[in-house]
């Protein structure tokens, strides 16, 4: 469970920032946003035997994404054949993301401690997976901040 997928399940944005031009609504079809649209993801992946491992998202039936890592997969080709899986049942924005991953310990503190290696970057995202012999994965996603100081 090293790998990440990453998908949208509506179509375009709903918002329009062009430049400094304030935001603008863009007209959108109510089928792209449709309710319930996860649980039809959901219903496809369980169909064709994948087990999710971990998710995650913000916005996800609207215009953000939906993030999910499957069952461990060393090699990562199950991974690569349900994103495979998923292009071609139309999904949008499919990709393959490898974020960091820590397997922390079921007491307090250990999240902190495990962050502790990325004070170089920013966190910017964080997933908690299901335990798996007394350990809970943390994938996490950051933004690399060394030397953006020396630029000014």
């Amino acid at each position: 469970m090293h790998q990440q997928i990453r998908l949208k399940l509506a179509g375009r944005a709903t918002l329009d920032t062009p430049g400094a031009m304030p935001a603008v609504g863009i007209e959108s079809d109510p089928i792209e946003i449709r309710p319930g649209s996860l649980v039809d993801l959901l219903d496809e992946l369980t169909d064709e035997g994948y087990q999710l491992r971990m998710v995650g998202g913000s916005g996800v039936e609207s215009t953000g994404a939906f993030v999910f890592a499957i069952e461990d997969d060393d090699q990562h080709s199950k991974t690569a054949e349900c994103a495979t899986f998923l292009q071609g049942r139309g999904y949008r924005g499919v990709r393959v993301v490898e974020p960091e991953l820590c397997e922390v310990e079921d007491r307090p503190g250990a999240l902190a401690d495990c962050l502790r290696k990325f004070q170089d970057r920013q966190i910017h995202e964080l997933f908690v997976g299901t335990p798996r012999d007394g350990l809970v994965p943390v994938q996490i996603t950051t933004i690399r901040t060394v030397g953006l100081d020396e630029a000014s």
